[in-house]
């Protein structure tokens, strides 16, 4: 990001390159996944260059890094590892309030709907719905991402009576998982949304 705000034409268009080969490695690990080829990626990126420079200039442009020292950095963060080790962690949950085991179920829930959008099949999204505990009917589904359109589907939850005022709706959004996603993460502008913050590339 630093060579995309300060380089010249063709830094840049190095430090591109770099990305993308980044990304590919991690393909290959299998880390992330993406069934575009290496030419429709290269298009892709080079497409939000200005995008990703815009976002690099306003999250990190103004930063004076001069001071920066990895090593510093490194035993401040061990330092932080070994403070809040689990017996800090435990002495801090005896002041916070107990658990509500309803709260829990439902977030777990949530959780299973996330772990879902990861899916690669129709087949399987439908099929996770179908057999939630709460089960859910797919309305729509979009598996492939692009640039600033993350994966996603939408569900309705089944049997809901007829005479209620509300609508019980599920919209859920995929994260990182391929290259276009990545491109998505690096455009990290935030747009206000009510009365917090969201990720304007998402939003």
């Amino acid at each position: 990001f630093v060579t995309l705000l300060t380089g010249g034409r063709e830094s840049k268009e190095k430090a591109i390159q770099h990305l993308i080969t980044t990304a590919s490695k991690s393909v290959e690990r299998g880390d992330i996944s993406d069934h575009k080829s290496f030419s429709e990626m290269l298009s892709v990126i080079e497409g939000d260059m200005n995008a990703l420079a815009a976002s690099a200039q306003t999250t990190i442009g103004e930063m004076d890094l001069t001071n920066l020292s990895p090593a510093s950095l490194m035993y401040y963060v061990e330092h932080e590892d070994e403070r809040k080790n689990p017996s800090w962690k435990r002495r801090m949950h005896r002041f916070h309030y107990g658990i509500d085991i309803h709260r829990i179920a439902y977030l777990n829930d949530l959780l299973a709907m996330a772990s879902l959008s990861y899916a690669d099949k129709l087949d399987d999204i439908i099929h996770g719905l179908q057999t939630a505990s709460d089960p859910m009917e797919l309305v729509y589904c979009e598996l492939e991402s692009q640039p600033g359109k993350p994966s996603h589907f939408i569900a309705l939850k089944k049997d809901q009576p007829i005479w209620s005022l509300d609508l019980e709706v599920m919209i859920v959004v995929r994260g990182t998982k391929t290259l276009t996603d990545v491109i998505t993460d690096c455009i990290a502008d935030s747009v206000d949304y009510r009365g917090g913050k969201a990720h304007l590339a998402f939003f």
